[in-house]
């Protein structure tokens, strides 16, 4: 986060470093998403969930557009969109950290300031992590 908000980019995509494709599309897929977003009011204040996050799905009933769902709580953070203004107020408040990010995003931030505040996850997902896959070890126990 320190990184990116020390550059000079507003929107960053974020990946762990064992996410895998899930489409040979993804580059026209992550742009009609991005696309998406900026049509919706405050996504600047937003983080975008890309990944299939533990195989969880989004309620139809929280589409915002044809890829976004507005879901008020983070999915698995192996591949994110983050934007300037949301990290910048994210790290006024998650340090020290006291939780793993996706526990305190959800938390700690996302539904406490939902007002303000976005998450959204994408229907299809663009990404998958190859150690929830089986692709790759995992070292958690």
């Amino acid at each position: 986060m320190k990184i990116f908000l020390a550059s000079s980019h507003n929107t960053v995509l974020v990946l762990e470093s064992d996410v895998l494709v899930s489409s040979p599309q993804w580059v026209d897929m992550l742009k009609n998403v991005v696309d998406e977003l900026k049509t919706l009011e405050g996504w600047r204040k937003s983080i975008t969930f890309c990944g299939n996050g533990c195989g969880l799905t989004p309620s139809a009933e929280s589409a915002r557009g044809k890829y976004l769902y507005e879901m008020n709580a983070s999915k698995c953070c192996d591949s994110m969109i983050w934007q300037r203004e949301s990290i910048e107020e994210i790290t006024k408040h998650m340090f020290p950290i006291v939780a793993p990010i996706d526990v305190w995003l959800t938390h700690c931030w996302f539904r406490p300031h939902s007002d303000v505040h976005k998450a959204y996850w994408i229907q299809p997902t663009i990404f998958e992590q190859g150690s929830q896959n089986g692709k790759y070890a995992s070292n958690v126990q």
